[in-house]
């Protein structure tokens, strides 16, 4: 199974930007998260920073980025939120 969205892939710039890692729960922008096993694809809505973290490397993600006149939706997988992470350490005030 092939599954193919029409959404933009995250730029960097969408992880020091968006508040995906310092936001302690997602309110009000959802966070998908898309995962293939055995030929069928399951989205899970995610709650918070930390449990992206613990979904397999391979799990694609779609997130909104909240604009001034619009949103956007961006494609990315949890691998790289992670490389992300850790090529960027955590600051103060940052959930991940």
């Amino acid at each position: 199974m092939k599954f193919i969205t029409s959404v933009k892939k995250a730029p960097s710039v969408f992880f020091e930007k968006s508040g995906i890692r310092t936001k302690k729960k997602f309110k009000h922008h959802p966070v998908l998260a898309f995962i293939k096993k055995n030929g069928n694809v399951t989205v899970i809505v995610v709650d918070t920073p930390e449990d992206l973290l613990k979904m397999p490397k391979r799990t694609k993600i779609v997130a909104q980025w909240t604009g001034k006149k619009r949103s956007d939706y961006f494609t990315f997988s949890v691998g790289k939120l992670c490389k992300y992470i850790e090529e960027n350490p955590r600051k103060i005030g940052m959930a991940i």
